[in-house]
């Protein structure tokens, strides 16, 4: 033909000829357009590589040079075309039939993308996830964490809306939303207890919010006090109760010491016998030796130091000595009663004793302001006479 042979002209023409120069023609720059034909016809198969993946259609007997049209028909909606076997990707595809030929179309599983943003729609991240399925526990822990590191301050993220992350049948978009983040306050306290409480010191439990301050308080266990906080190992606080902002998890200490205290001794006069005594609670103070007073017995502490709970003055009682005074006669026996007598007081005399040819002139012992146990004798003087001697004339004889 010439160049310009059918130039503006509808036709339609077909070329009868040899199978082989059909051949020659279609590989010709000029004739592979047109349709030719030869006296030959060979089988067009058309197949799927999977017939539960999609069909095809265009199989037949076609003459030798003709052109066929063949199509991969998706079928299942979790599959879609994705080549032939000749790598060429045209769907619906016209083929020229040189020979006996089958085509195979290739379906591969249908991909949707999920994808992740924050809250102002910058995207976090996109997987591919195919038809019907779920993404993967580790995609959606990588979303998380991809959502969480962008957070606002004191929020973490909540939940995923806009879309959904399992049977996915469509591309999805997913927007993270955030909640406010709350956080532990853990306590260790020995010798005591510690908690977070309210106003009116009611515990409160927790979790608490970021960024909310909390009041923590501390209460000891008898005989002990409160010395101060240590937070998070290093900060020591010794304000109770104390305030503190929680912005992550809080490990507070509550230190305890054993309470002690000074117990004084006095003597009688009043004055501290030795150096005062330093006492845990609970325990005993050592007495000191027994003060002593005049006309006094001691007769023990007025305070119990067994289990000191406070400081104390501990002062010494006493009761007044008394003493037995025993007033005798001239013959030795007693005269009434024997008196007891406080020590420093004066016994009573009895009558004064009398002996005959005897002047009683006294007691053997001072029994005024007793100091012991008396036994007090009467004394005498023997009354002495004159005898005079007279003689007839009635004068005296010699000294009288």
């Amino acid at each position: 033909r010439s160049n310009n042979a059918f130039e503006n002209s509808i036709v339609s023409v077909v070329y009868l000829t040899t199978c082989e120069a059909v051949a020659t023609y279609a590989a010709h720059a000029d004739w592979s357009e047109f349709d030719m034909q030869g006296p030959e016809q060979y089988i067009l198969s058309v197949v799927p590589d999977d017939p539960t993946h999609g069909t095809t259609s265009g199989s037949g007997t076609i003459y030798c040079g003709r052109f066929a049209d063949i199509s991969a028909i998706e079928t299942n909606p979790a599959f879609e075309f994705d080549r032939w076997q000749d790598n060429d990707t045209e769907n619906p595809r016209t083929v020229r039939v040189l020979s006996n030929t089958t085509y195979t179309a290739y379906f591969k599983p249908k991909t949707f993308t999920v994808t992740f943003c924050d809250a102002d729609m910058n995207v976090l991240m996109s997987v591919d996830v195919e038809y019907e399925q779920s993404v993967t526990a580790t995609s959606l822990d990588d979303a998380v964490n991809a959502a969480n590191a962008v957070a606002p301050a004191c929020k973490e993220f909540d939940q995923w809306t806009g879309g959904v992350t399992e049977n996915i049948t469509s591309d999805q978009t997913l927007v993270a939303t955030y909640k406010t983040q709350q956080f532990n306050v853990n306590f260790t306290a020995a010798n005591g207890s510690a908690a977070v409480v309210d106003g009116l010191g009611n515990v409160l439990a927790g979790p608490f919010d970021c960024g909310s301050t909390q009041i923590i308080q501390a209460t000891p266990d008898a005989c002990y006090q409160f010395v101060k906080w240590v937070i998070n190992g290093t900060d020591e606080v010794t304000n109770n109760p104390h305030t503190i902002t929680v912005d992550a998890d809080v490990d507070v200490q509550a230190v305890f010491e054993t309470q002690t205290f000074t117990v004084r001794f006095f003597d009688a006069d009043d004055n501290v016998i030795d150096t005062p005594q330093t006492v845990n609670c609970g325990e005993a103070a050592t007495a000191p030796a027994d003060p002593v007073k005049d006309c006094a017995d001691f007769a023990g502490w007025d305070k119990d130091f067994s289990n000191v709970q406070s400081d104390l003055d501990v002062r010494p009682s006493f009761t007044t000595k008394t003493f037995t005074v025993t007033f005798y006669d001239s013959d030795n026996n007693i005269l009434g009663t024997p008196q007891a007598v406080l020590c420093g007081d004066d016994a009573t005399a009895p009558a004064d004793p009398v002996k005959d040819c005897f002047t009683f002139t006294g007691w053997d012992t001072d029994f005024s302001s007793v100091q012991s146990d008396l036994d007090v004798r009467p004394t005498f003087t023997t009354i002495t006479f004159i005898v005079t001697f007279f003689d007839a004339d009635d004068n005296v004889i010699d000294t009288p």
